[in-house]
């Protein structure tokens, strides 16, 4: 990692949220981390840093409540990035390897 480069966070998130539905996010986003030229870094930080703020479902549940909850936290803790969520979702549609990322993160969270 070199010297300019940043960890996500919830300050720097909140800004890149802002700009998420511009033209210059792409910018902004190497602002934080010259790393980020590669949008999958960017994917691959963000779903970090959700899993590591991201409350996870009670083990005393059944596995259908567990999901259900975990679907649930996910949503609501989105919910405070969702210009950059949708953003994801949107590059993800026009290459797959984002999408293929982001698979891999939710199995991940979910333990499937």
């Amino acid at each position: 990692m070199n010297k300019k480069a940043q960890k996500l966070n919830k300050t720097n998130l909140k800004k890149l949220n802002y700009f998420a539905h511009l033209k210059s996010f792409h910018t902004k986003i190497k602002s934080v981390n010259s790393d980020y030229d590669d949008f999958n870094i960017f994917i691959k930080d963000f779903e970090y840093f959700i899993s590591t703020e991201l409350k996870t479902p009670a083990h005393d549940l059944s596995l259908e409540d567990k999901i259900f909850e975990g679907i649930i936290n996910r949503l609501d803790f989105l919910n405070n990035y969702k210009n950059i969520t949708l953003r994801i979702y949107l590059e993800s549609q026009k290459k797959p390897k984002y999408f293929l990322n982001l698979s891999r993160n939710i199995n991940s969270y979910f333990n499937l």
